[in-house]
């Protein structure tokens, strides 16, 4: 599960019922490098590059204002 908080982006370990556990990442947005994003009716994609490891992820239908929120 991907969140934003202020400038950090957040991702956790998504549970079957749609809560959250783990945090996996705490990553500052500022410092990403190279994001990608692409969202469209039927999924999308949105990917990049903190401290020299590649994050990529597949997205819902619905992830058209996160994506725009990275890319624009």
């Amino acid at each position: 599960m991907l969140s934003v908080y202020e400038d950090i982006l957040y991702i956790h370990r998504a549970n079957i019922d749609n809560s959250y556990g783990k945090q996996l990442a705490k990553i500052y947005i500022p410092n990403m490098k190279n994001i990608q994003g692409k969202a469209g009716l039927f999924g999308g994609k949105f990917s990049f590059k903190y401290e020299g490891q590649e994050y990529k992820f597949k997205l819902p239908s619905k992830a058209g204002k996160f994506v725009d929120f990275f890319v624009k």
